[in-house]
């Protein structure tokens, strides 16, 4: 695949204040759309350039040339993909990483079948959007994708793996030759959700063939690790992110990138996914107000960004994402009851984009909201 980003095979420097690391995984488009995110056209209140979609793997192949076992054709989310690089687009947003998932399908693709959907995306998307950086598989160990264990047993790690491979081999040889831009893409490996089980991870660094330029994970700060029953603080767990973290850059430390150079140094980590869990707030702390809920979220995201600004090799955090939903996960900047702006937005928005004012925080009025 001609990778298309401006500087798809640069590594960006390590997290700093207002660094280029930062950037924002979430869906969908409309949430770009938000005066409270996008600041005028070609600019966003947090400062970011990078955005992160997660979309189903085959979601640019139409459905005539789809075979007997595919997944049916979703032309309403071909046309939200489609909003979603517009909106992300006039909102500021230029440096793209895409990861593809199940998106609720239970299908495992053939290597056929995935790389007819991935030169189908790079023809409909990822040459217009230069897009130069991908995970082939968002969360593959996670219950709910066809490749995790739950569903694949020990063969889920395999075909993982095998993705990563087969999408880094694609990139490599080049598969969209008609695209404006020559430069190669970056697959990053992993985009595991924590935990990711050791068993789980052995198989996919077997199957995955190619040294990873980088590393991606999923780490979610959850107040209730650190507080009781009655909202005091507890030891227990006070580090639950540090030590994840640590975790992950010690297990990919010897999984070291073989460039031109011969440089064997251990690759950067990517947190692709990160934010509180108001869910779990919910679930923990069942009579708690809204003020409590804020204020832990407001402490864990300082939490978080302190965590990776002292790790040298954690080259990304992606905050995920910009909307909750009061019926499940819910790591949103915004309200997904009321659709209020939550405090930690501004703590993110203190490391990404100090130096301006803040937002109206008034909803929007111009779509619904909550979406």
């Amino acid at each position: 695949m001609r990778a298309t980003a401006r500087t798809s095979t640069s590594l960006p420097p390590g997290l700093g204040a207002g660094g280029p690391g930062y950037g924002l995984s979430t869906n969908p488009g409309i949430a770009f759309e938000d005066h409270r995110l996008k600041q005028a056209d070609g600019a966003n209140w947090l400062g970011l350039k990078r955005a992160r979609l997660i979309v189903r793997w085959d979601v640019a192949v139409p459905q005539n040339e789809r075979g007997a076992n595919w997944p049916a054709y979703d032309s309403g989310l071909a046309q939200r993909t489609e909003d979603w690089f517009v909106n992300a687009t006039r909102a500021g947003f230029t440096r793209f990483l895409v990861s593809f998932d199940g998106g609720g399908t239970s299908h495992r693709p053939t290597t056929t079948e995935y790389k007819k959907a991935v030169r189908a995306f790079v023809t409909q998307f990822g040459d217009r959007y230069l897009v130069g950086e991908y995970t082939a598989w968002n969360e593959p160990n996670h219950a709910s994708q066809p490749v995790s264990s739950q569903k694949a047993g020990s063969e889920g790690a395999r075909y993982a793996g095998f993705y990563f491979k087969l999408m880094s081999r694609m990139c490599d040889e080049d598969i969209d030759p008609g695209a404006a831009v020559d430069k190669r893409c970056m697959v990053i490996a992993g985009d595991f959700a924590e935990p990711v089980s050791r068993s789980y991870f052995d198989r996919y660094v077997q199957y995955a063939g190619y040294r990873p330029r980088a590393w991606a994970y999923h780490i979610y700060e959850t107040g209730w690790r650190r507080y009781d029953s009655n909202g005091n603080r507890t030891n227990t767990g006070a580090n639950h992110s540090a030590k994840l973290v640590d975790w992950f850059l010690k297990a990919t430390a010897t999984k070291a990138e073989q460039n031109p150079s011969g440089s064997t140094s251990a690759p950067p980590v990517w947190l692709t996914e990160q934010g509180p869990r108001y869910d779990k707030y919910r679930k923990y702390f069942p009579n708690s107000t809204t003020e409590f809920k804020d204020a832990r979220a407001v402490e864990d995201v300082r939490h978080m960004l302190n965590v990776v600004r002292g790790r040298s090799r954690i080259r990304r955090f992606n905050y995920y994402a910009w909307y909750g939903f009061a019926a499940g996960f819910d790591s949103g900047f915004v309200q997904p009851t009321d659709c209020a702006l939550r405090p930690h937005y501004y703590t993110y928005k203190s490391r990404t984009n100090p130096n301006t004012p803040n937002p109206d925080p008034t909803p929007p009025t111009s779509f619904a909201c909550p979406y």
